[in-house]
């Protein structure tokens, strides 16, 4: 018995997307780090998730005091882009496989629904970034940034729900093939 392995142009896109992904993301964490000089409190995740206006201008005093730790988070955002740019891509791309493979229509309407809603999570995420830019710049953050932040991770959530749902049901195709018709 011979088994044939077939690498196809998907998997292939598939290796490239997730390796770059994790690349991107170990570079995030590590400009975290630096950014905040392992000061607990002082990251860029802490800043997006601060609930005062004071305790986020003094994350934004914090970095632009030094310019090796501005630029650490300057260079962060930017592969924050990338980032972006990447897990839309990627997400919408295993949304659509899945609602290619599903026959149930309320599961398809989920899925849709993902695929919008990760759309819309990326755009969040780049007004996000955009702002997180100003406040650099200008010395003071934006309060809403923290509106913005939760509902990037709501959308993120609606769209990944459906996904896992898909987990566990099977194709609805593979499973009428082992009914038999009643005579």
């Amino acid at each position: 018995m011979r088994f044939k392995i077939t690498i196809r142009m998907k998997h292939v896109i598939w290796f490239i997307g997730l390796s770059l992904i994790g690349m991107i993301l170990y570079k995030m964490y590590v400009f975290n780090q630096l950014s905040a000089n392992y000061k607990s409190g002082y990251s860029y995740f802490w800043y997006n998730l601060s609930s005062s206006q004071s305790k986020a201008d003094a994350i934004i005093r914090y970095w632009t005091s030094d310019e090796k730790r501005e630029s650490y988070v300057r260079r962060l955002i930017m592969y924050d882009f990338a980032f972006i740019f990447i897990y839309v891509i990627l997400l919408c791309n295993i949304l659509y496989i899945c609602l290619q493979q599903q026959n149930r229509l309320w599961l398809n309407k989920f899925l849709r629904t993902g695929i919008i809603s990760i759309i819309i999570a990326g755009t969040l995420n780049l007004v996000q970034d955009y702002f997180n830019f100003l406040s650099i710049d200008r010395g003071y953050s934006y309060h809403f940034i923290l509106i913005v932040t939760y509902a990037k991770w709501i959308f993120v959530l609606i769209a990944i729900v459906p996904l896992i749902m898909t987990l566990f049901l099977k194709p609805l195709r593979t499973i009428q093939k082992h009914i038999k018709p009643a005579v």
